[in-house]
Protein backbone atom coordinates (compact mmCIF):
# COMPACT_ATOMS: atom_id res chain seq x y z
CA UNK A 1 0.00 0.00 0.00
CA UNK A 2 3.19 1.81 0.75
CA UNK A 3 4.37 1.93 -2.62
CA UNK A 4 1.09 2.01 -3.88
CA UNK A 5 0.53 5.43 -2.32
CA UNK A 6 4.29 6.70 -2.99
CA UNK A 7 3.37 6.48 -6.73
CA UNK A 8 0.04 8.27 -6.57
CA UNK A 9 2.14 11.20 -4.34
CA UNK A 10 4.79 11.47 -6.83
CA UNK A 11 2.13 11.48 -9.81
CA UNK A 12 0.45 14.58 -8.04
CA UNK A 13 3.92 16.38 -7.52
CA UNK A 14 5.47 15.59 -10.81
CA UNK A 15 5.06 19.30 -12.69
CA UNK A 16 7.38 22.17 -13.78
CA UNK A 17 7.22 25.47 -12.36
CA UNK A 18 9.84 27.96 -12.57
CA UNK A 19 10.19 31.42 -10.63
CA UNK A 20 12.62 34.11 -11.86
CA UNK A 21 13.25 37.96 -10.50
CA UNK A 22 9.74 40.32 -9.54
CA UNK A 23 10.80 43.35 -10.98
CA UNK A 24 8.23 45.10 -12.64
CA UNK A 25 8.42 43.63 -15.86
CA UNK A 26 7.70 45.23 -19.43
CA UNK A 27 6.00 42.06 -21.82
CA UNK A 28 9.05 42.22 -23.98
CA UNK A 29 10.87 41.50 -20.46
CA UNK A 30 8.13 38.79 -20.12
CA UNK A 31 8.38 37.27 -23.77
CA UNK A 32 12.27 36.92 -22.94
CA UNK A 33 11.60 35.26 -19.85
CA UNK A 34 8.54 32.66 -21.41
CA UNK A 35 10.93 31.79 -24.33
CA UNK A 36 13.70 30.94 -22.07
CA UNK A 37 11.78 28.86 -19.53
CA UNK A 38 8.41 28.32 -20.33
CA UNK A 39 7.67 24.86 -21.31
CA UNK A 40 5.01 24.74 -24.22
CA UNK A 41 5.12 26.58 -27.56
CA UNK A 42 4.36 30.58 -26.79
CA UNK A 43 1.45 30.75 -29.31
CA UNK A 44 2.03 33.95 -31.98
CA UNK A 45 -0.79 36.08 -30.98
CA UNK A 46 1.06 36.37 -27.51
CA UNK A 47 3.23 38.33 -29.46
CA UNK A 48 0.66 41.19 -29.81
CA UNK A 49 -0.43 41.59 -26.39
CA UNK A 50 0.07 45.18 -24.98
CA UNK A 51 -0.47 44.15 -21.43
CA UNK A 52 0.95 41.71 -19.07
CA UNK A 53 -2.73 40.31 -18.15
CA UNK A 54 -3.34 40.05 -22.09
CA UNK A 55 -0.02 38.07 -22.19
CA UNK A 56 -1.01 35.78 -19.89
CA UNK A 57 -4.49 35.70 -20.93
CA UNK A 58 -3.05 34.70 -24.45
CA UNK A 59 -1.30 31.62 -22.91
CA UNK A 60 -4.19 29.96 -21.99
CA UNK A 61 -2.23 28.80 -19.03
CA UNK A 62 -3.68 28.77 -16.12
CA UNK A 63 -1.06 27.65 -14.02
CA UNK A 64 1.49 30.49 -15.52
CA UNK A 65 0.82 33.78 -13.44
CA UNK A 66 3.02 37.44 -12.61
CA UNK A 67 2.39 38.20 -10.00
CA UNK A 68 3.64 41.31 -7.58
CA UNK A 69 6.19 41.00 -4.47
CA UNK A 70 3.19 41.84 -2.13
CA UNK A 71 1.28 38.87 -3.75
CA UNK A 72 4.46 36.71 -3.62
CA UNK A 73 4.85 37.63 0.50
CA UNK A 74 1.20 36.65 1.11
CA UNK A 75 1.87 33.59 -0.27
CA UNK A 76 4.75 33.40 1.79
CA UNK A 77 2.76 33.67 4.78
CA UNK A 78 0.08 31.31 3.57
CA UNK A 79 2.08 28.36 3.33
CA UNK A 80 3.31 28.20 6.81
CA UNK A 81 0.05 28.79 7.66
CA UNK A 82 -0.18 32.72 8.72
CA UNK A 83 -3.11 34.08 7.07
CA UNK A 84 -3.19 37.09 9.01
CA UNK A 85 -6.64 36.34 8.83
CA UNK A 86 -9.60 36.67 11.95
CA UNK A 87 -12.61 34.35 10.15
CA UNK A 88 -14.12 30.89 11.34
CA UNK A 89 -11.52 28.73 10.51
CA UNK A 90 -12.08 27.47 6.67
CA UNK A 91 -10.26 26.95 3.49
CA UNK A 92 -12.07 27.49 0.42
CA UNK A 93 -13.28 28.29 -3.27
CA UNK A 94 -15.33 30.82 -4.64
CA UNK A 95 -17.89 29.37 -7.07
CA UNK A 96 -20.90 29.98 -8.39
CA UNK A 97 -22.90 27.82 -6.19
CA UNK A 98 -21.49 29.61 -3.01
CA UNK A 99 -18.27 29.40 -0.95
CA UNK A 100 -17.17 25.41 -1.44
CA UNK A 101 -15.67 24.62 1.98
CA UNK A 102 -12.28 22.34 1.46
CA UNK A 103 -11.42 21.81 4.72
CA UNK A 104 -12.23 22.93 8.13
CA UNK A 105 -9.17 24.17 10.12
CA UNK A 106 -8.08 22.82 13.72
CA UNK A 107 -8.88 25.10 16.30
CA UNK A 108 -11.93 27.31 14.56
CA UNK A 109 -15.26 27.57 14.89
CA UNK A 110 -16.79 25.61 11.95
CA UNK A 111 -14.97 22.78 12.39
CA UNK A 112 -16.67 22.94 16.04
CA UNK A 113 -19.89 23.79 14.85
CA UNK A 114 -19.32 20.50 12.26
CA UNK A 115 -19.30 22.29 9.04
CA UNK A 116 -17.68 19.57 6.63
CA UNK A 117 -15.59 19.11 3.34
CA UNK A 118 -18.12 19.79 0.08
CA UNK A 119 -20.52 22.25 2.27
CA UNK A 120 -21.48 25.15 0.27
CA UNK A 121 -22.45 28.29 2.40
CA UNK A 122 -25.20 30.06 0.66
CA UNK A 123 -25.65 33.17 3.27
CA UNK A 124 -24.11 35.25 5.69
CA UNK A 125 -26.14 37.31 8.18
CA UNK A 126 -29.30 36.39 5.93
CA UNK A 127 -27.80 37.55 2.59
CA UNK A 128 -26.65 35.33 0.24
CA UNK A 129 -23.52 34.95 -1.16
CA UNK A 130 -23.85 33.16 -4.52
CA UNK A 131 -22.17 33.09 -6.53
CA UNK A 132 -19.79 33.68 -4.59
CA UNK A 133 -16.60 35.62 -4.79
CA UNK A 134 -13.62 37.88 -2.57
CA UNK A 135 -15.90 40.35 -2.03
CA UNK A 136 -19.15 39.08 -0.14
CA UNK A 137 -16.93 36.28 1.24
CA UNK A 138 -15.76 38.76 3.49
CA UNK A 139 -18.56 39.03 5.69
CA UNK A 140 -17.27 36.18 7.24
CA UNK A 141 -14.08 37.88 8.75
CA UNK A 142 -14.07 40.41 11.34
CA UNK A 143 -13.35 41.40 14.84
CA UNK A 144 -12.18 38.54 17.35
CA UNK A 145 -14.61 36.98 18.88
CA UNK A 146 -17.92 38.31 17.13
CA UNK A 147 -20.75 36.24 15.93
CA UNK A 148 -21.44 35.34 12.27
CA UNK A 149 -24.34 33.28 11.10
CA UNK A 150 -24.29 31.42 7.95
CA UNK A 151 -26.49 29.20 5.71
CA UNK A 152 -24.94 26.24 4.86
CA UNK A 153 -26.09 23.69 1.94
CA UNK A 154 -25.37 20.15 2.17
CA UNK A 155 -26.64 17.50 0.22
CA UNK A 156 -29.53 19.50 -1.09
CA UNK A 157 -30.57 20.72 2.88
CA UNK A 158 -29.93 24.03 4.25
CA UNK A 159 -29.23 24.28 7.54
CA UNK A 160 -28.00 27.41 9.78
CA UNK A 161 -24.54 27.89 12.21
CA UNK A 162 -23.42 30.54 14.29
CA UNK A 163 -19.74 31.28 14.21
CA UNK A 164 -17.32 32.96 16.41
CA UNK A 165 -14.55 34.81 14.46
CA UNK A 166 -10.95 33.68 15.52
CA UNK A 167 -7.48 34.04 14.25
CA UNK A 168 -7.00 31.48 11.58
CA UNK A 169 -3.88 29.20 11.30
CA UNK A 170 -3.49 26.68 9.66
CA UNK A 171 -0.76 24.04 11.03
CA UNK A 172 1.07 22.48 7.81
CA UNK A 173 0.26 18.39 8.36
CA UNK A 174 -2.05 17.22 10.79
CA UNK A 175 -2.06 13.61 11.90
CA UNK A 176 -5.03 11.17 12.95
CA UNK A 177 -4.92 7.31 13.55
CA UNK A 178 -8.03 4.71 12.99
CA UNK A 179 -7.48 1.69 13.93
CA UNK A 180 -3.87 0.95 11.65
CA UNK A 181 -4.74 3.67 9.45
CA UNK A 182 -2.96 6.75 9.64
CA UNK A 183 -4.07 9.78 7.83
CA UNK A 184 -2.05 13.00 6.88
CA UNK A 185 -3.80 15.69 6.04
CA UNK A 186 -0.67 18.15 4.12
CA UNK A 187 -2.42 21.98 4.05
CA UNK A 188 0.77 23.38 2.30
CA UNK A 189 4.32 22.64 1.10
CA UNK A 190 6.10 25.15 3.71
CA UNK A 191 10.00 25.37 4.96
CA UNK A 192 9.10 22.65 7.47
CA UNK A 193 6.68 20.65 5.90
CA UNK A 194 8.94 17.82 4.88
CA UNK A 195 11.02 17.39 8.56
CA UNK A 196 7.04 17.67 10.52
CA UNK A 197 5.53 14.77 7.98
CA UNK A 198 8.94 12.66 8.06
CA UNK A 199 8.43 12.73 11.89
CA UNK A 200 5.01 12.28 12.46
CA UNK A 201 5.63 9.12 9.99
CA UNK A 202 8.46 7.79 12.22
CA UNK A 203 7.50 8.32 15.44
CA UNK A 204 3.94 6.41 14.24
CA UNK A 205 4.89 3.75 11.96
CA UNK A 206 4.37 1.41 14.13
CA UNK A 207 1.17 1.93 14.81
CA UNK A 208 0.09 2.09 11.59
CA UNK A 209 -0.19 -0.27 8.48
CA UNK A 210 -1.56 1.64 5.66
CA UNK A 211 -0.61 5.71 5.22
CA UNK A 212 -3.35 7.73 3.76
CA UNK A 213 -1.88 11.27 2.83
CA UNK A 214 -4.75 14.27 1.66
CA UNK A 215 -3.76 16.82 -0.66
CA UNK A 216 -7.03 18.39 -1.11
CA UNK A 217 -6.63 22.17 -0.90
CA UNK A 218 -3.27 22.05 -0.66
CA UNK A 219 -2.33 25.22 -2.97
CA UNK A 220 2.14 24.54 -3.10
CA UNK A 221 5.24 24.97 -1.61
CA UNK A 222 8.82 24.21 -1.48
CA UNK A 223 9.61 21.08 -3.79
CA UNK A 224 12.42 19.84 -0.70
CA UNK A 225 9.22 19.37 1.52
CA UNK A 226 7.44 17.50 -0.96
CA UNK A 227 10.53 15.81 -1.55
CA UNK A 228 11.54 14.69 1.76
CA UNK A 229 7.97 13.46 2.46
CA UNK A 230 8.21 11.11 -0.69
CA UNK A 231 11.74 10.14 1.18
CA UNK A 232 9.80 9.47 4.38
CA UNK A 233 7.48 7.17 2.57
CA UNK A 234 9.68 5.77 0.12
CA UNK A 235 13.38 5.57 1.55
CA UNK A 236 16.05 7.42 0.22
CA UNK A 237 16.76 7.41 -3.41
CA UNK A 238 14.95 9.86 -6.71
CA UNK A 239 11.43 10.45 -6.68
CA UNK A 240 10.57 13.46 -8.28
CA UNK A 241 11.88 14.38 -11.73
CA UNK A 242 11.32 17.43 -13.55
CA UNK A 243 11.22 17.70 -17.77
CA UNK A 244 12.34 21.01 -18.80
CA UNK A 245 12.12 23.07 -21.97
CA UNK A 246 14.78 22.00 -23.24
CA UNK A 247 14.45 18.35 -22.95
CA UNK A 248 16.34 17.47 -20.19
CA UNK A 249 15.30 15.99 -16.83
CA UNK A 250 16.47 16.89 -13.44
CA UNK A 251 16.21 14.74 -10.53
CA UNK A 252 15.66 15.73 -6.37
CA UNK A 253 17.46 13.49 -4.14
CA UNK A 254 15.69 12.43 -1.28
CA UNK A 255 17.17 11.09 1.90
CA UNK A 256 17.81 11.33 6.21
CA UNK A 257 19.26 15.11 6.49
CA UNK A 258 20.04 14.22 10.04
CA UNK A 259 21.68 10.84 9.00
CA UNK A 260 23.24 12.14 5.81
CA UNK A 261 22.47 8.61 4.34
CA UNK A 262 22.45 10.59 0.54
CA UNK A 263 21.12 8.18 -2.46
CA UNK A 264 23.91 6.71 -4.71
CA UNK A 265 24.56 9.35 -7.62
CA UNK A 266 21.95 8.66 -10.32
CA UNK A 267 23.88 6.75 -13.40
CA UNK A 268 21.45 8.14 -16.46
CA UNK A 269 21.54 11.40 -18.43
CA UNK A 270 20.04 13.65 -15.56
CA UNK A 271 21.16 17.05 -14.98
CA UNK A 272 21.31 17.72 -10.96
CA UNK A 273 21.76 21.53 -10.14
CA UNK A 274 23.38 22.21 -6.77
CA UNK A 275 21.26 25.25 -6.39
CA UNK A 276 18.07 26.29 -8.01
CA UNK A 277 16.64 28.88 -5.55
CA UNK A 278 15.70 32.02 -7.33
CA UNK A 279 13.50 35.38 -6.84
CA UNK A 280 9.68 35.23 -7.00
CA UNK A 281 8.19 37.02 -10.40
CA UNK A 282 6.81 34.98 -13.35
CA UNK A 283 6.39 31.33 -12.89
CA UNK A 284 5.43 29.47 -15.73
CA UNK A 285 4.25 25.47 -16.11
CA UNK A 286 1.52 23.18 -15.72
CA UNK A 287 0.10 20.71 -13.36
CA UNK A 288 -1.74 17.72 -13.49
CA UNK A 289 -2.63 17.67 -9.81
CA UNK A 290 -4.15 19.72 -6.68
CA UNK A 291 -0.28 20.11 -5.35
CA UNK A 292 1.41 22.69 -7.56
CA UNK A 293 4.90 22.88 -6.96
CA UNK A 294 8.04 25.51 -8.03
CA UNK A 295 11.24 23.36 -9.71
CA UNK A 296 14.19 24.29 -7.29
CA UNK A 297 13.83 25.38 -3.59
CA UNK A 298 11.73 28.42 -3.73
CA UNK A 299 8.08 28.17 -3.77
CA UNK A 300 5.79 28.32 -6.24
CA UNK A 301 2.47 30.76 -6.47
CA UNK A 302 -0.33 29.61 -8.72
CA UNK A 303 -1.66 33.33 -9.18
CA UNK A 304 -4.93 35.52 -9.60
CA UNK A 305 -7.15 33.64 -11.91
CA UNK A 306 -5.29 30.37 -11.83
CA UNK A 307 -6.74 27.45 -9.31
CA UNK A 308 -3.82 28.56 -7.20
CA UNK A 309 -4.03 28.08 -3.08
CA UNK A 310 -7.78 28.02 -1.24
CA UNK A 311 -8.51 30.92 0.61
CA UNK A 312 -8.50 30.33 4.37
CA UNK A 313 -11.03 32.47 6.41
Amino acid sequence: MKKYLSRLLAAALALVLLVVPASALTVDQALELLEELYYYEIPDEAYQAETLDELMSLLEDPYTQYMTAEEYQAFLKLLEGDSNVIGIGVSCRYTPEGILIISTISGGSAREAGLQAGDLIVEIDGQSCVPANEENAGGLTGPEGTQVSVTVLRDGERKGYTLTRRPVVEPNVELSIEGRVGLLDCNSFGKDTGKEFAKLVKDNDGRVDVWVVDLRGNGGGYTNAAVDMLGALMGPGYHLYFETAAGGVEAVPAYDRQAGDRPHRWRQRVRLRADLGQPPGLRTGRAGGRAHLRQGRGPDHAGRGGPGPPARI
